[in-house]
């Protein structure tokens, strides 16, 4: 579907005269980007969801007998208790970014811009099908090793600004 949406000759930019090419060179990170958020965006709105109403109802209601305002309760309230799963939704989008193999792939055979060695995950799979194990094992722990050190490098940070 995103193929078709992002070919030129026959995405709906096309009937509009809109001359962007969204598998060129300038935009293929974008577009990956875009594939990603309709991915799973859903994903991380049912996450939000589920903690906003697990949010106390007491809470909100005795921030608005103290007067706040629904952007200090949103922010004094809301955010401080959803903060545990907003810094869980990132670090498995870090996580999700790291694995990006899919999208690529397919549009790989629509778009120049992307080569055998766009991802670290492509990477290691061409190592893997050219027979070059020893490159694939340590594209895959390197990385593992940066999932590791991005992930736990955001939680503390995230973790220091709690407590700061």
């Amino acid at each position: 579907m995103w193929g078709f949406l992002y070919t030129p000759s026959t995405s709906p930019l096309g009937e509009f005269h809109i001359p962007i090419n969204p598998l060129g060179s300038g935009l293929i990170l974008a577009s990956l980007a875009n594939i990603g958020i309709w991915a799973w965006g859903g994903f991380n709105v049912i996450l939000m969801t589920t903690a906003l109403a697990s949010v106390p109802e007491e809470l909100i209601e005795a921030g608005r007998i103290d007067g706040a305002t629904a952007l200090q309760t949103a922010w004094h309230i809301k955010l401080p208790l959803i903060r545990p799963t907003i810094i869980m939704s990132v670090v498995l989008g870090i996580i999700g970014t790291l694995q990006l193999f899919t999208e690529p792939v397919v549009l790989q055979t629509l778009s120049g811009a992307i080569t055998n060695n766009f991802t670290p995950n492509m990477f290691a799979y061409n190592a893997l099908t050219a027979g070059n194990y020893s490159y694939a094992a340590a594209a895959a722990v390197t990385l593992a090793f940066f999932g590791f050190i991005l992930s736990f490098g955001f939680l503390r940070i995230a973790r220091r600004t709690v407590h700061s």
